[in-house]
């Protein structure tokens, strides 16, 4: 009888370790799930965030900002101001879900570097600085020291 209590609770604890893995390789392909969604996410609200720049017109505002913003009347302040805001909210998604590990390094580094080109811009770098008490005090900080680095 001792030796089949034996076998039994080998046998119990062998269903535990196996249990453990499964659920460990279950969390595993939920987190991969999970970042590829994020990706995607981020990738979505980028393109939604360019599509006014699609538009002649908008597109034009946009680049007169970005070279100078006082060339800009009132209301085209305006717009440059929305366009701006809009990508910054897509950036400051992707740095908060890259700080908490839910976006990979690889792309973290792609769209981290498109924020560091942008903010080289006189007109980028006016707006946010003029703008970014509106942010996160973490991707504010993280933005700032890209500003400082240049």
């Amino acid at each position: 009888m001792d030796k089949v209590n034996q076998w039994l609770s080998l046998i119990a604890n062998l269903g535990v370790i196996a249990g453990v893995l499964f659920v460990g390789w279950e969390i595993q392909q939920n987190t991969e799930q999970m970042r590829a969604e994020i990706a995607h996410e981020i990738m979505s609200s980028l393109r939604e965030a360019g599509q006014p720049l699609t538009e002649l017109s908008t597109a034009d505002i946009y680049a007169r900002g970005v070279a100078d913003p006082d060339t800009l009347s009132d209301a085209e302040k305006y717009q440059f101001n929305a366009i701006t805001a809009a990508f910054f909210r897509v950036f400051e998604e992707a740095f908060l879900h890259y700080r908490e590990g839910r976006l990979e390094e690889a792309y973290w580094q792609s769209i981290s570097g498109q924020l560091e080109r942008v903010l080289r811009t006189p007109g980028i770098r006016q707006n946010w600085q003029q703008t970014q008490g509106s942010y996160n005090p973490a991707f504010r900080e993280w933005g700032d020291s890209l500003i400082r680095d240049n």
